[in-house]
């Protein structure tokens, strides 16, 4: 059994640990939040956090991103969806996201954009959604 003294001991060990931002514990804050959520009323207020193709006018941002893989879902409104240029319709009907959210819809359409750094997209009148992160999912981050 444990003295008074080591229990001390060891709850001033991580006391110290979680007050220095160590590192040590990031896994452990990975495990307890899995995900970041995000809320941006303009792209302008998103801080770069936005892939570079959402247009200027997105409003009404959410963003849901993994913190142990790449995947994460967005949507936002904006009259110009994405940019055609940029944005092109998928060859294939791309995987389903790994993500899900109450704002996600229940099933994708037919038709989607594939845009760049393994985005796919689609629009549902001015709202647009979006996805990345179809592959197998890495723990490593």
């Amino acid at each position: 059994m444990s003295s008074p003294a080591a229990r001390t001991a060891l709850l001033l060990l991580v006391s110290a640990l979680a007050l220095s931002g160590c590192s040590a514990l990031r896994p452990v804050t990975e495990i307890a939040a899995p995900v970041d959520n995000s809320l941006f009323p303009t792209v302008g207020d998103a801080d770069g956090e936005l892939p570079e193709w959402v247009p200027e006018d997105a409003v009404q941002i959410r963003m849901k991103s993994s913190n142990s893989s790449d995947a994460a879902i967005v949507t936002y409104v904006s009259p110009t969806h994405y940019p055609a240029d940029v944005c092109t319709a998928s060859e294939a009907p791309p995987l389903p996201p790994k993500l899900r959210d109450s704002w996600w819809p229940q099933q994708l359409p037919a038709e989607t954009v594939t845009c760049p750094d393994g985005w796919f997209a689609f629009a549902s009148g001015d709202t647009v959604y979006a996805w990345t992160g179809t592959e197998s999912t890495s723990l490593a981050r």
